[in-house]
């Protein structure tokens, strides 16, 4: 029998088995011992990193701002221009930063009848403003670069303009449009795939589009029981994720032109009554999904499971800052959300992910004491006069950008690595 005689399969060859096992052992304990210290290592560098990075958002200042009324060129009279682009009731009602960081590319309506529009290509490397195009006929309630491009952008038109253009930057000129059946919801309404030639059109009467840039005509349409679905491409742009009912998140692959749905989330038993879901944002590394309601609640979901994570701020029933909230957004490291009520921006770190059903019962339980997570809440910056109606994380760099009527704003850390 094999481990009993004398010959190779004997007790020799037993001892050598012990001595690699005990050797293994050794080897693995030792592994084992110096992964906790790189681990404990590593959590001590994470802990040092997120103090800075709280110290920094603790510190966040405007490094740039600029009302969009104001024409570019010399700075002598600016104020009395301001004024005058105050008076002519220019506003905000689409920004939105390339993939390179490079540019940042605003949308603005108002002038003297309100009837104006104009789009504005803003250098984040200089703060200069070199480009600025009139709006072609019908208006602009969405502006979005193509996925990975600089040259060119998709223009959602105003209530009255159910269509989206491409527009070529670099000759400023319309390429092709995109006709509707109805209007897009609004800004959040136009979304392009981060990285193929796609994108989606959610409008007001429920339908949620699928476009190829190259065809006029969408790949695939989907009916909503909500008439102004929010929808949302997770970073890699596999995946949309779109409020089909009002209290409901479906998943769906946006891979296949049949938009096939394979996940499901019902949150209505942690949204206040009478509220509808307004908003979504993907976290970059497709862990989490903020949602954001018509009544400015803000919750934190987990992207895979569908339940809540945190509740970040409670609803408000009293008179709200503006008609529609503003769309949380995630830092680049996924570690941050952005967002606001009112004139503030708003900074909140991530719940940590040991916390237990009954922990995140608890700290609920002693937010509703509160308007907002202060467990969670980081910084809160006052910086405009109206109310943040926009709120957006650059994909690339250490820098946030705030939209309060017609002035945009880009915030950055004080403090310095």
């Amino acid at each position: 029998m094999l481990g009993t005689g004398t010959g190779p399969f004997g007790p020799p060859q037993a001892a050598r088995w012990e001595d690699t096992a005990h050797e293994s052992f050794s080897a693995a304990a030792a592994a084992f011992a110096a992964s906790v210290v790189e681990r404990e290592a590593a959590a001590a560098k994470l802990q040092a990193a997120n103090e800075f990075l709280f110290a920094s958002l603790r510190s966040l200042k405007v490094c740039w701002s600029r009302h969009v009324g104001v024409p570019c060129g010399d700075a002598a009279g600016a104020e009395a221009a301001a004024a005058a682009a105050a008076a002519a009731g220019w506003r905000v009602v689409s920004a939105d930063f390339a993939a390179d960081g490079s540019l940042l590319l605003v949308a603005a309506v108002g002038g003297p009848e309100g009837s104006s529009a104009k789009l504005l290509l803003i250098d984040l490397k200089t703060g200069c403003v070199p480009r600025v195009y009139d709006c072609p006929e019908g208006g602009v309630s969405s502006a979005r670069f193509v996925a990975l491009s600089t040259a060119e952008c998709l223009i959602g038109g105003a209530e009255a303009d159910a269509c989206v253009r491409l527009w070529d930057l670099a000759a400023g000129r319309l390429v092709c449009p995109y006709p509707l059946p109805v209007p897009l919801i609004g800004s959040e309404g136009l979304l392009a795939h981060p990285r193929q030639r796609l994108f989606l059109a959610s409008c007001c009467n429920g339908s949620v589009l699928l476009f190829d840039l190259k065809q006029s005509q969408p790949l695939a349409v989907m009916q909503c029981e909500n008439p102004r679905p929010a929808i949302a491409f997770d970073w890699e742009g596999l995946v949309f994720a779109v409020a089909r009912f009002s209290t409901d998140v479906r998943l769906v692959n946006s891979e296949l032109t049949d938009l096939q749905e394979f996940s499901a989330f019902d949150l209505s038993a942690s949204l206040d009554p009478g509220s509808c879901i307004a908003s979504l944002c993907f976290s970059p590394d497709g862990e989490a999904i903020a949602v954001a309601t018509n009544r400015h609640q803000l919750l934190l979901v987990n992207a895979f499971e569908g339940t809540t994570m945190a509740r970040l701020c409670e609803a408000s029933f009293g008179d709200l800052s503006s008609d529609w909230p503003c769309t949380p957004t995630f830092s680049g490291n996924s570690s941050l959300l952005f967002w606001s009520r009112g004139p503030s921006l708003l900074a909140f770190r991530m719940p940590p992910a040991t916390d237990s059903g009954a922990q995140q019962q608890q700290k609920q339980q002693r937010q509703q004491q509160t308007d907002l997570n202060t467990e969670l809440l980081v910084a809160r910056h006052a910086g405009h006069s109206e109310p943040i109606s926009i709120a957006k994380a650059s994909p690339t760099h250490a820098l946030v950008l705030t939209v309060g009527g017609g002035v945009v704003a880009l915030w950055q850390p004080a403090v310095q690595a």
